[in-house]
């Protein structure tokens, strides 16, 4: 389970452009060889954003006061290679995953008005990492700069994520 801080790009950043201090995450790695890890992982990444501006949604253009909330919900297939295999050594790694990334978007104008959006996206996230093994598990540290495709009226979604976990 990891802690996820993250940095909006692209789409996002244009939507909801403050850091985030909300997410977090869940990743199944099984070692299929000594130095390379296969299995999925599931995350949740919030932005949010108070404004006064004009936004066009589709046909309608909005200005005023403005509550914007994105959610980014990716179910990755990944893979990791370690550069070291040593027992409670220090181990970097590199890595990546590939799937769907559900991103749901919200707009609130005023108290009454309420403008929603959500799609599935195809995305991968490349990722790099160290893990620090001790007799219980690990500690990681790692970094994936999420890039979702855009689809119908969602662009494409980019944001990088710094996450703090750890391993049984």
């Amino acid at each position: 389970m990891y802690y996820n801080v993250a940095i909006p790009f692209g789409g996002t950043r244009d939507f909801t452009n403050r850091f985030s201090w909300w997410g977090f995450s869940f990743d199944f790695r099984q070692r299929l060889v000594p130095k390379v890890t296969a299995g999925v992982s599931f995350e949740w990444q919030g932005f949010d954003q108070t404004t006064r501006s004009t936004a066009t949604l589709g046909a309608v253009t909005v200005t005023g006061a403005q509550v914007r909330e994105e959610t980014s919900f990716p179910l990755l297939a990944i893979g990791h290679y370690y550069f070291r295999d040593v027992p409670d050594e220090l181990s970097p790694f590199v890595g990546g995953g590939i799937g769907g990334y559900r991103v749901n978007r919200a707009l609130d104008v005023g108290p009454n008005v309420r403008f929603t959006d959500a799609e599935w996206l195809f995305g991968f996230a490349p990722e790099v990492g160290v893990s620090l093994p001790s007799s219980s598990g690990a500690l990681i540290l790692r970094s994936r700069f999420h890039v979702a495709l855009e689809h119908d009226d969602i662009p494409s979604q980019m944001y990088w994520a710094f996450s703090l976990g750890g391993a049984l």
